[in-house]
């Protein structure tokens, strides 16, 4: 749990403008009710938002909106993503997070779907055991085209990272943890697109 807390308390200090979100797991969904009641608790307790199969939107400066789209595990979790990206534009930019992207498929074919900028993901852990350049794991359903690392499906852009893994064995061979941090630049009013 000191390690959960600890995790929540570096997330929640990032400073941003929009607030600090996060999206459940496979292994979050398994937790029993009291373990996940106490880690959504203790997420909040920092200033995280959980989102399950719901969307935010943030103004910016101009006619856009930043709009983030959470989706619950997609494996241990509710598939129920109906409505996900109703009322969004091709103004917006639209950021979806996943914890799998084995979810990536159901979310562009939703209504609006094409107007998903950029979607984040994980869960592969980078194939956690790689010999060769081979990973001897993968979880996803769709393993050649969900490897870790940047990636185009239809108009947005994939990323895929190898993660942290705290779950035990802690193991990796070939692969390394990874945290990212992405900085949103406004592209210039007059280029085509936004």
């Amino acid at each position: 749990m000191q390690l959960r807390d600890e995790f929540f308390r570096l997330a929640g200090a990032f400073e941003t403008e929009y607030g600090v979100f996060a999206v459940w797991g496979d292994q979050d969904n398994t937790l029993s009710k009291d373990v996940s009641s106490d880690m959504l608790n203790s997420g909040e307790a920092y200033g995280i938002r959980f989102l399950v199969n719901e969307s935010v939107a943030r103004p910016v400066p101009g006619s856009q909106r930043l709009i983030l789209s959470g989706l619950d595990d997609w494996h241990t979790g509710s598939q129920t993503i109906e409505g996900l990206l109703s009322g969004v534009t091709d103004r917006d930019c639209v950021i979806a997070v996943a914890h799998t992207p084995d979810a990536v498929p159901q979310l562009l074919t939703q209504p609006n779907g094409e107007a998903v900028d950029i979607i984040l993901s994980g869960h592969t852990l980078g194939g956690k055991i790689r010999l060769f350049g081979h990973e001897l794991f993968n979880p996803l359903t769709d393993v050649q085209r969900y490897s870790a690392g940047w990636h185009r499906e239809g108009n947005a852009i994939l990323l895929v990272s190898e993660g942290l893994n705290t779950n035990w064995p802690s193991l990796r061979l070939g692969t390394q943890p990874q945290v990212h941090v992405l900085k949103l630049i406004r592209s210039n009013e007059s280029q085509a697109g936004n």
